[in-house]
């Protein structure tokens, strides 16, 4: 079954008042409500999807004619107040957490909420507050308690309700109210900065050491690299055309340097084709020694042998 509380036809969530399904029970934020009678509509779901609607009105009691408060705290959460105000569940929320931290039995009554991060006024009370000889007597032990819950032996914001909240507590403040103002002392404290434990130091160094051993590799890397890059480059320049004074050098290529080329158009003239044609050669007959051979003459070869034709 679904129960929804409609206002005009409509179901408001960020109302002051919302229902809450999994206890079936009608929730309101009374700190902030209106001073008339609340028309809305009350509609109930079953599983097989048949719905029915009923008109309720809700009006807000004046508990202001009530008995004082004996205490006042004033929270100090850290948030956006524009925000929460208009978030009815995280209100809800905030006040069940409160009613949470403290025992059994105590009362918390929401008195205002207010812009400055998020402040929030409520009071604590307890039936058996009452019961006793003098009503009008300060219940010391009792609000004790109350603050016992909240503050530390030192007058520090205990880490367990802080943590229960559900928000980040900045300050919270006690003050005496009522038949218990001239008979306890006010209390405030602001939230303390957690010293790191062994465990989150530890922590913290190793994560310091990783971060300066990847440092380290990555400037290694960036070093070996350049040489890379330089050695590279060299090798590059040396195989490579240069092109230093207009000449040029290519491995395995026989070239003649324009120097050399000047010298030897000085020294001597090269031969051109016309020039080769005027150019006899005579080359000089091997001497040989024999008797038919002189100085003066030139040399003849002799006579080869002939054979006679046989009879």
């Amino acid at each position: 079954m679904k129960i929804r509380l409609l206002s005009g036809g409509i179901e408001d969530t960020s109302s002051w008042i919302t229902v809450n399904n999994n206890d079936r029970q009608l929730q309101a934020l009374t700190w902030k409500t209106p001073q008339s009678p609340a028309q809305f509509s009350l509609e109930v779901t079953n599983s097989k999807g048949k719905s029915t609607e009923e008109a309720i009105e809700i009006q807000v009691v004046d508990n202001s004619e009530s008995k004082p408060a004996t205490n006042l705290f004033s929270l100090t959460l850290k948030g956006d107040y524009s925000e929460f105000e208009k978030d009815t569940k995280a209100q809800v929320r905030l006040y069940n957490n409160l009613q949470k931290a403290f025992p059994d039995g105590t009362k918390v009554s929401i008195r205002s909420v207010e812009a400055g991060s998020i402040v929030v006024s409520y009071s604590l009370d307890n039936d058996a507050a009452y019961i006793s000889d003098d009503p009008d007597a300060c219940p010391t032990d009792l609000v004790q308690g109350y603050t016992s819950s909240t503050f530390n032996e030192n007058g520090e914001i205990k880490d367990d309700f802080a943590e229960s909240l559900g928000y980040e507590v900045e300050k919270v403040e006690f003050t005496p109210q009522g038949s218990c103002e001239d008979e306890m002392e006010p209390i405030s404290a602001a939230a303390q900065k957690k010293s790191p434990s062994k465990d989150e130091k530890e922590g913290g160094n190793m994560t310091i050491i990783i971060i300066v051993i990847v440092v380290v590799l990555v400037l290694v890397i960036v070093i070996v690299i350049v040489i890379v890059c330089v050695i590279k480059k060299r090798k590059t320049q040396k195989a490579n055309v240069s092109r230093t004074n207009g000449s040029y050098i290519e491995k395995g290529v026989p070239v003649v340097m324009d120097e050399e080329m000047k010298d030897v158009s000085a020294a001597k003239p090269l031969l051109t084709n016309q020039d080769s044609a005027d150019v006899a050669y005579k080359p000089t007959p091997p001497a040989y020694s024999g008797d038919d051979k002189t100085d003066d003459k030139q040399y003849q070869p002799p006579t080869p042998p002939t054979s006679e034709p046989e009879d």
